[in-house]
């Protein structure tokens, strides 16, 4: 009895087609053919009819910016600020990316915010992978004041161990070469 005797002829001989046929499958079997499999879109969704829901201890500093953007853009054509090139140093503050977001390109509004978060999250931890590889990705139009300590925020999204970890980071922390700010192409 074959190993894959419960699979119909029919299913094989379909497979051999679509591969190219019995030529190509020999090849393959000699290792001159690979197969690779065929890249997820990353076309994402953003839901801009409502704003994020946030934290109930947050009081968000630009609140006319959290539902501008594109409801629908392709996360591979995001030009991604890396502050690290920008700084002398291996660390630095986060304060340090917001005020020169703010001050040298002029406005927060081509940044990603926290929906976008949200959308990228829900797209799973191999969308993550495959477009933004062990980076946290920082959301620089949605930093908020924390109404505890009144210290300042931005969310970031990262995986760890194949999961989301969602966190706000304080803007007076610092960060290493692994900060990205993903902004929309101009």
């Amino acid at each position: 009895m074959s190993k894959y005797g419960h699979i119909p002829q029919n299913d094989f001989e379909a497979l051999l087609n679509k591969m190219g046929g019995e030529e190509v499958m020999r090849a393959f079997m000699r290792g001159e053919y690979h197969f690779v499999p065929k890249q997820k879109s990353g076309v994402i969704q953003v839901n801009r009819s409502v704003e994020p829901e946030y934290p109930e201890w947050a009081r968000v500093i630009n609140p006319s910016l959290q539902v501008s953007g594109p409801t629908s853009y392709d996360v591979s054509t995001l030009d991604v600020w890396r502050g690290v090139n920008r700084f002398d140093t291996a660390t630095y503050k986060v304060r340090h990316i917001y005020d020169t977001i703010r001050v040298n390109d002029g406005t927060l509004e081509n940044y990603i915010g926290l929906s976008d978060l949200y959308a990228i999250e829900e797209q799973g931890v191999e969308f993550f992978n495959q477009f933004f590889r062990e980076k946290i990705i920082y959301a620089w139009k949605s930093v908020v004041e924390d109404t505890r300590d009144k210290g300042w925020r931005v969310p970031m999204l990262y995986v760890r161990n194949e999961k989301f970890t969602l966190s706000w980071v304080s803007l007076e922390s610092e960060l290493g070469t692994s900060a990205h700010a993903p902004r929309f192409r101009k």
